[in-house]
């Protein structure tokens, strides 16, 4: 759970690889006058996990990212937001033991795993001119994970 290791190569993976990406997004769309950026968390951006610190501290960090990008950022009329998706079924997931896979699904109330279409929606509707209000937000699609 506290392996060294692990935390390095897992917070310059989920967090440290969003910093560079927010940061040269930002450089590109400072030249051209604006844009939006959608930075994905996970629903670990805002609930615990068993088993590991690594990983929701890395997605904590997305969260946290995001709100002060985008605060840095909306003077220069780029909207930086992000999606917290719930567990959805990717080639991944799909790899994860039977026993484990159907454990997460029993803490989903939706009972079942999101499909990659079920979150693309809402990261269009976050780059979109309808989201031009939301600034800084962390849109939750988790299938009512994180309201328990």
């Amino acid at each position: 759970m506290y392996d060294t290791d692990v935390w390095k190569n897992t917070i310059e993976s989920n967090l440290t690889g969003v910093f560079y990406l927010d940061k040269y997004a930002v450089a590109q769309m400072e030249k051209q006058g604006g844009g939006a950026i959608i930075n994905v968390g996970s629903a670990t951006s805002i609930v615990g996990n068993m088993g590991t610190v690594c990983y929701p501290a890395s997605k904590h960090g997305v969260a946290g990212l995001t709100k002060s990008a985008a605060i840095n950022a909306i003077g220069q009329n780029i909207r930086i937001n992000g999606v917290i998706p719930g567990f959805v079924r990717t080639p991944f997931t799909d790899s994860v033991p039977q026993d484990d896979f159907n454990r997460n699904l029993q803490m989903i109330p939706i009972k079942r795993a999101a499909s990659p279409d079920e979150i693309a929606p809402a990261i269009n509707f976050l780059a979109s001119d309808e989201a031009s209000y939301v600034v800084g937000t962390m849109l939750v699609v988790d299938g009512g994970y994180t309201v328990q």
